[in-house]
Parts: C-alpha cells; structure tokens; sequence
C-alpha cells in the first residue's frame, strides 16, 4: 500500500490536534514520554550492572571452591595410592 502525500498531511493535521477529535498529539507530549521511558531504561541498565557485578564475585568465589576441592581430591588420590601400593 503506497503512502500519498495527502495520506502524510493527514496524518500531520491529526499529530497537530486539527483533525477535530482532541486527540492532539504534541512533540511536548512524546518527549514527555520518551524522558519516561530513558528513566526506566536507565533504572535497568543499572539493575544489570549491580546484578553482573554479584555475578562476578559469585563466580569468583565458585572457582576458588573447584580450586580447593580439586586439590583436596588430588592428595587423597595420592594417599590412597600410596596407601594401596604398600600392602
């Protein structure tokens, strides 16, 4: 469906409130909005930075326990072995 001129000032008349319904849609109105919806993606963004964070320190603390455990499963391996081999 191709878009004509007329369908453009058309629809500009009804951006403007000329159309004669009052549903005025002004460029205050749709800022208004837009500094709306910046706020909450701002609020988001930050909310996914705190949670990465945590994340991190989580992971962190994760791989240091895998660290430990394999160590701890290394030396009684090894004391088992050891063990084993002298009788």
């Amino acid at each position: 469906m191709a878009v004509t001129n007329q369908d453009i000032l058309n629809a500009l008349e009804r951006m403007q409130g000329r159309d004669g319904n009052g549903d005025a849609v002004t460029l205050a109105v749709v800022k208004t909005r837009l500094d709306s919806v910046e706020a909450k993606l701002d609020t988001i963004c930050g909310d996914f930075k705190k949670d990465h964070e945590r994340l991190i320190k989580v992971e962190s603390k994760v791989g240091l326990f895998a660290i430990a455990q394999g160590v701890f499963a290394t030396l009684a391996a090894s004391i088992a072995g050891w063990l084993g081999m002298r009788n």
